[in-house]
C-alpha cells in the first residue's frame, strides 16, 4: 500500500515520483501563509492493498477521527511535524491459509510556519522637520520589512492605533510622507502593525517607535518703526514683540533659557550691521541715526537647536522736521523818494517755530596809506 497526498501550492511534495518510504525529513511540507496560523489543511489517499484501508496519525495523536478509510481531510493545524500511517486491514493469507502481516505506509508531513515580521526605520531616509519652514513638506519615516512570507507583497503598515496607514509600492518598504508633525497624534509613533497580501497581521508592534521633535512657531506683533527727529535730536526707533503663535500656544516665551537672534543691515550695502541677542518678548533698539531702508531677521533657537527664522523684511527710517531752511534775497527799502523809513524785508521758508532773528550792524572802515 501507498500513502500520498494532493498537492497544492501550500502542500509540496518533497520525495518526487519515488516510493513511499518516509524520509528522514519530511515527505511533504505545508507552508502556512501567516506566522502563528492553525490552518493548514492538506488531503491524504492510500492505494493499493486489499483496498480496505485506514489512515491513522502516529504523532500527534487523535488527529483523525476513526474509521475514515482510505481518503482524510485534514485542515485546522498548526506548525509542527505530523507522521501519517495506512494499514491494509484486509491482508492476505500464506500458502497454508495464515494471515500475512498487514501491509502499512508512513509519511511525515511538516507544516511550516514564515518567519515573524520584524520592522526597522530606514534612518538615511527619515526627515525630521527642524524649523517652521519645514512644516509644509512635513516629516517622512520609511520603515524596512523583513520576516514574513517571501510572496506576501505588498505591504501596509498602519500607525498608531490606525491614525496613519501606508502600502508598500515595490519591494518591502512602505513610506510615510507629509507626516503633519504639528498634530499630536502623528508626531508620537508608538506602535504599528503590518498586514501583508494575505491578509496576514503582524500584531501590534511596540518596539519600533519614532518622536518627532515639537517645532515651536512664532508671530511678531506691533512692528512700529520710529523716525528721527531732527529738532528733538532723537534717534530712529524699531519695537516689536514676539509670542508664541496660536498653533502652539504653549511654547516657550523668549527668555535667556529660550533665546533669539535680531540681525539687521543696512540695505545699500553700506557697513552697518546690527546684531542682538533676545532675551525678552519686548524688543527695542533705538540707534538708529542714519536714514535709509533697512534689512531685518528674526530667528529663535528652537528645541532641537536649529535657529529658526521666524520674521524677516525691510523697514524704513526716515528723517523727520529736517527740510532746509531758505531765506530769499532781503528787499532793502532806503529813506528818501517819499519813504521817510528805511525797511529790510526777508522770506523765510521751512522755518519750525519759534524763530529769532538777530540783527547785526555792518560797519567799514577805509584806510589810506601814504
Amino acid at each position: 500500500v501507498v500513502l500520498n497526498g494532493v498537492e497544492t501550492a501550500n502542500f509540496v511534495n518533497q520525495r518526487g515520483s519515488g516510493s513511499g518510504t518516509s524520509t528522514s525529513t519530511a515527505d511533504y511540507i505545508y507552508t502556512l501563509d501567516c506566522f502563528g496560523a492553525n490552518d493548514a489543511a492538506f488531503d491524504l489517499f492510500a492505494v493499493g492493498g486489499s483496498g480496505n484501508l485506514a489512515i491513522t496519525a502516529v504523532t500527534p495523536g487523535l488527529v483523525i477521527p476513526p474509521g475514515t478509510g482510505s481518503a482524510v481531510s485534514l485542515s485546522g493545524l498548526e506548525a509542527g511535524t505530523y507522521v501519517f500511517r495506512v494499514t491494509d486491514l484486509s491482508p492476505p493469507l500464506d500458502p497454508d491459509g495464515n494471515l500475512l502481516d498487514a501491509c502499512t505506509d508512513i509519511i511525515t508531513v511538516r507544516v511550516e510556519q514564515p518567519e515573524p515580521y520584524r520592522v526597522q526605520i530606514v534612518s538615511e531616509a527619515t526627515r525630521v522637520p527642524t524649523c517652521p519652514d519645514d512644516l509644509a513638506l512635513g516629516g517622512r519615516l520609511v520603515f524596512e520589512i523583513s520576516g514574513g512570507n517571501p510572496f506576501a507583497g505588498p505591504y501596509t503598515i498602519e500607525l498608531n492605533n490606525g491614525v496613519l496607514s501606508s502600502s508598500s509600492a515595490a519591494g518591502n518598504r512602505v513610506e510615510f510622507d507629509g507626516i503633519d508633525v504639528r498634530n499630536v497624534a502623528m508626531r508620537e509613533i508608538f506602535n504599528l502593525e503590518i498586514i501583508d497580501s494575505f491578509g496576514c497581521s503582524s500584531g501590534v508592534i511596540t518596539s519600533t517607535t519614532f518622536t518627532f521633535p515639537e517645532v515651536y512657531e512664532y508671530e511678531v506683533n506691533n512692528f512700529n518703526v520710529t523716525d528721527i527727529d531732527c529738532v528733538n535730536d532723537t534717534s530712529g526707533q524699531l519695537t516689536f514683540d514676539i509670542a508664541p503663535s496660536a498653533a502652539n500656544p504653549t511654547a516657550p516665551s523668549i527668555s535667556n533659557i529660550n533665546e533669539g537672534q535680531l540681525y539687521i543691515e543696512a540695505a545699500d550695502g553700506s557697513s552697518y550691521v546690527y546684531y542682538k541677542v533676545l532675551d525678552t518678548p519686548n524688543v527695542l533698539v533705538d540707534n538708529f541715526r542714519q536714514a535709509g531702508d533697512y534689512i531685518y531677521e528674526i530667528s529663535i533657537n528652537n528645541s532641537n537647536t536649529a535657529a529658526c527664522i521666524v520674521a524677516s523684511g525691510t523697514f524704513t527710517i526716515e528723517e523727520t522736521n529736517n527740510q532746509q531752511m531758505r531765506v530769499g534775497r532781503p528787499e532793502v527799502t532806503l529813506p528818501g523818494c517819499g519813504n521817510s523809513d528805511s525797511r529790510i524785508a526777508l522770506t523765510i521758508e521751512n522755518f519750525i517755530p519759534p524763530l529769532r532773528i538777530e540783527w547785526y550792524e555792518f560797519t567799514s572802515t577805509t584806510s589810506t596809506t601814504t
